[in-house]
Formats: C-alpha cells, sequence, structure tokens
C-alpha cells in the first residue's frame, strides 16, 4: 500500500492520505497500519451493485434506489484475475450505468462530489 501511495501521488501531483479496503473490509484494526504509511482515513462506500454486474440497467436501478445524501457510491471498471471478457464487460456495465444514473440523480437534486470534497477533513 505504500508504494501504491507513493505511486499516486507521482502521477497526480498530490498528497494520498485516504485508501479503500479491498472487497469494502471495513476494519477499525486496519487504521493504525493506515496511519503508520501515511494514509490514516478508511474510506467505504454505501451503495455498489454486484461487483460482477454486467447489465447497466440493473446497476443503475440499485444506485438510484440505495442513494441518499452523503452516499458514496462503488462501482468496479472491470475484474482483476478474472477472465478478461468478463472483465470488458463490467467495464462497459459501468460506464453505460454512469451514464444513466448521473442525469437520473442530478434530476433528483443530488451533487457529485469527489471523496475529498465530501468528506473535507481529508487535507
Amino acid at each position: 500500500m505504500k508504494n501504491s501511495r507513493r505511486v499516486l501521488e507521482k502521477i497526480g501531483n498530490c498528497r494520498v492520505t485516504s485508501f479503500r479496503a479491498p472487497y469494502n473490509s471495513f476494519s477499525w484494526e486496519v487504521r493504525p497500519i493506515g496511519m503508520l504509511i501515511g494514509t490514516p482515513h478508511l474510506i467505504g462506500w454505501h451503495v455498489a451493485p454486484r461487483h460482477d454486474a454486467v447489465d447497466p440497467v440493473s446497476m443503475a436501478e440499485i444506485i438510484i434506489k440505495e442513494t441518499s445524501s452523503g452516499s458514496v457510491i462503488g462501482l468496479h471498471d472491470g475484474l482483476v484475475g478474472q477472465q478478461s471478457e468478463l472483465a470488458a464487460k463490467v467495464s462497459r456495465a459501468a460506464a453505460e450505468c454512469v451514464r444513466e444514473v448521473v442525469p437520473m440523480l442530478l434530476e433528483k437534486g443530488f451533487k457529485f462530489k469527489t471523496v475529498r470534497e465530501q468528506l473535507h477533513y481529508l487535507d
């Protein structure tokens, strides 16, 4: 995780202070480790279709139904360690889902923010 943070900071030209555990495995026991390596903020998601979903319409329905003020929406843009065909389908479905969901949520009055903007204390 420490090496990943360094790469991201170099590419993004900004300090990385947060991380999301794989599979959204939020655990307070992980926080001290994050603090030791300079990423003390644990981030999770509140709304997410199945990670291997390939139907953008059903993905959008889940997101629209479950999103509320302050929700963090998690979508995968592929699957590591899976067949490339499935990973490509997941990626396409997520992109199509975003095209559907964003206008719908904007119409409902939602505003989109980055995690940093939403959790303003991450500076």
